[in-house]
């Protein structure tokens, strides 16, 4: 394959660094190690949403888990603690490697669109305060697009939307879901193992893998 004419990046957890709630979730009782628990248990919920037809914001959904790990961690936890914790979400920053990798791909002529689970002007004015150029990108929201991640529509939408072929189209991502969604919509997938974790064996493997977005954008442009 020649140089990609489309690179689709997932935004929590991909870009946005969502570590920096641990201080938030402490001040609410909560331990730090609880976020990852939070964000699954707010997926959990959105895919549940979506995949039955139906639509609910990123933030009631994100409220709801944190009542729920709240009280499964026997958390008094109120509406003004909830409400600071998901406020501090506009104050997140990105992972280290994410400026960089991104103008990567823009100085090297491909465009980037940043497609979200969850708010695309909150996306922009995370990105835009850590110094993501994205003046030279698109941000979108899924719900405005097709419905979350990882349903097909979303995927095949921005690439119609940008006129380009999707087997020349690579989605970027920190989560296997998101790139099985991606695949089985025809694109290509690149996996950023943030975690280590490794990829599932069920799941038709990515492109591409790498433990670092820059070194991941580097087999990217060389595809």
């Amino acid at each position: 394959m020649s140089t990609p004419e489309l690179v689709i990046c997932d935004v929590n957890e991909t870009l946005i660094d969502f570590s920096g709630l641990g201080p938030s979730f402490e001040l609410a009782g909560l331990s730090p190690s609880a976020v990852p628990w939070w964000f699954a248990t707010l997926l959990r919920d959105g895919f549940a949403v979506n995949l039955t037809g139906g639509s609910v914001g990123f933030v009631d959904l994100g409220r709801r888990a944190l009542r729920e790990i709240a009280h499964l961690s026997r958390v008094e936890i109120s509406d003004a603690v909830i409400q600071s914790v998901l406020d501090s979400i506009a104050h997140l920053g990105v992972h280290p490697d994410v400026v960089p990798a991104l103008r990567t791909l823009l100085g090297a002529g491909i465009p980037v669109v940043a497609l979200t689970n969850g708010s695309a002007e909150l996306a922009r004015s995370i990105l835009a305060r850590a110094g993501v150029p994205v003046e030279e990108m698109d941000v979108v929201g899924a719900l405005d697009v097709g419905g979350w991640k990882p349903l097909l529509e979303p995927y095949r939408s921005v690439v119609h939307e940008a006129g380009v072929n999707p087997r020349r189209t690579v989605m970027v991502a920190a989560h296997p879901w998101d790139l099985h969604g991606a695949e089985q919509a025809g694109l290509l997938g690149a996996y950023v193992d943030r975690a280590g974790a490794g990829y599932p064996s069920f799941m038709e493997p990515p492109t591409a893998t790498a433990r670092d977005l820059v070194e991941l954008v580097d087999i990217i442009v060389e595809l």
